[in-house]
């Protein structure tokens, strides 16, 4: 509070009020309480309170907590104290509330547990899990219940394996899958964001800086923006390229022999395309088994780089000359670059699975849109493209797409027929593929087979 200012009263006397401040414990009481104590005068002289606060020019200043502002009246000072006290004696009695609640829990978990009631034991500690999600925070009392319920579920577990029957029953099948819900509400680890945080500032010696995750959100996205911009003029996955850097040095930095080093980077396995893989092992497709590294071969082989690049060859025959001239060289001047190749990779990926030339010609025109090519003409780009990624793919894995078009065109004679498409598999499993339309044919309702599901 600002110093009181000294003013001349009717007495003669030069008097002042001073208000000072001290804040009490928070954590028991939450809130800060304001005092007022006589000032002293230079003539050593004590100000006498009798006289109304209402008359004194001095200010007497609300704590920010709950916004107070500056006021002159000491009742609306005190009205707003009693209420800031009525609010902490409301938060006291819902804290007591959850005390009493969380004690009448416990004795429930050990009744339920003295009875061997399983499933309503997981209940408690599931209404407890929710509780815990809802308010956000783990206090010491939630993190005893928890550890105690746990640890009594798994007794009991282990004391049901024992019986074979009683495993086996869908009571306790019921029991099993509600345990493992349990992990939905419950997180096992404490948030690294703050650490994080500190971490990262720190490596640039910005320790002033450091404040909640929620605050810095924004610097950090920042900073991490600038660095991933860099790395993007290396690489497509540029924090992918980051690990594999770093490990590397590592590696090369190892005292001792590197095959002693221990790697721990993540080693990602995944398929070449695995639609087009299984139709060119049926078909015996010798041609694009090797783009699909089904056969060896010196380098691994991209199918999708290959179909781009025979799209864009495509593309600069149509350009010298052809029906399809005057688009080609639109495109040209919209994406003088050659055919990237995520622009056609989601085609390829999905043509194996019945995707249509509408479908890809969206998928193709979303990829153009990414590389800003938006214009009236993208549409148009887009199913120019689709046409030609159709067709490079017929060229690459000619038998593949024969064996794709066969069964295509088996499905439309079975759909021909009103029928579903139906087989065995050499399990014995029987499969159908139910895709029908309910329609009304003299009076009567029958189901015609969608010949593009089929």
């Amino acid at each position: 509070p600002p110093e009181a200012k000294s003013s001349k009263a009717a007495n003669g006397y030069s008097s002042g009020l001073q208000c000072k401040s001290f804040r009490m414990d928070q954590e028991k009481w939450g809130m800060n309480w304001f005092a007022m104590e006589p000032f002293v005068s230079q003539d050593g002289l004590v100000e006498d309170y009798g006289e109304s606060l209402e008359n004194r020019t001095h200010m007497v200043v609300k704590p920010k907590r709950g916004g107070w502002k500056s006021t002159k009246s000491a009742d609306a000072w005190r009205t707003m104290l009693i209420a800031d006290l009525e609010k902490e004696l409301k938060e006291e009695k819902r804290r007591f509330s959850i005390i009493q609640g969380n004690r009448a829990q416990h004795a429930q978990l050990i009744r339920y547990a003295i009875a061997e009631d399983l499933p309503s034991m997981i209940s408690v500690v599931h209404q407890r899990a929710r509780l815990i999600n809802t308010r956000g925070r783990l206090s010491e009392e939630d993190d005893q219940f928890i550890s105690f319920g746990f640890t009594v579920l798994q007794k009991i577990l282990e004391h049901s394996l024992k019986d074979e029957q009683r495993v086996n029953s869908p009571e306790m099948l019921s029991t099993f899958f509600s345990f493992a819900n349990l992990f939905d509400y419950m997180i096992f680890y404490g948030n690294d964001m703050r650490i994080s945080s500190i971490l990262l500032y720190n490596t640039f010696d910005r320790w002033s800086q450091v404040r909640a995750p929620d605050e810095s959100s924004d610097e950090i996205d920042e900073i991490l923006a600038k660095f991933e911009r860099r790395l993007k003029k290396l690489s497509e996955e540029p924090w992918q390229t980051l690990a594999a850097c770093m490990e590397i040095r590592d590696a090369l930095a190892f005292p001792g022999k590197i095959e002693d080093f221990v790697s721990h980077l993540a080693v990602h396995q995944d398929g070449s395309c695995n639609g087009l893989q299984h139709y060119a092992a049926l078909g015996r497709d010798e041609e694009g088994g090797r783009e699909v590294n089904l056969l060896e071969s010196e380098y691994p082989n991209d199918v999708y780089s290959s179909v781009a690049l025979r799209v864009e060859q495509k593309r600069i025959e149509d350009e010298k000359g052809g029906p399809n001239m005057e688009i080609a060289l639109r495109l040209r001047r919209s994406m003088p670059q050659p055919v990237p190749r995520k622009v056609i990779k989601q085609t390829v990926m999905t043509t194996v699975y019945g995707v249509t030339l509408y479908g890809a010609a969206l998928q193709i025109k979303r990829q153009l849109k990414a590389l800003d090519i938006d214009n009236e003409e993208t549409a148009k780009f887009a199913q120019y493209l689709t046409h030609k990624t159709f067709a490079s793919l017929h060229d690459a894995f000619t038998c593949s797409m024969k064996l794709k078009d066969w069964f295509r065109d088996c499905a439309k004679g079975v759909s021909d027929l009103l029928q579903t498409m139906e087989w065995v598999t050499p399990l014995g499993l029987p499969v159908v593929q139910p895709y029908v339309l309910a329609k009304e044919k003299k009076g009567k309702v029958i189901h015609v087979p969608v010949s593009t599901k089929q």
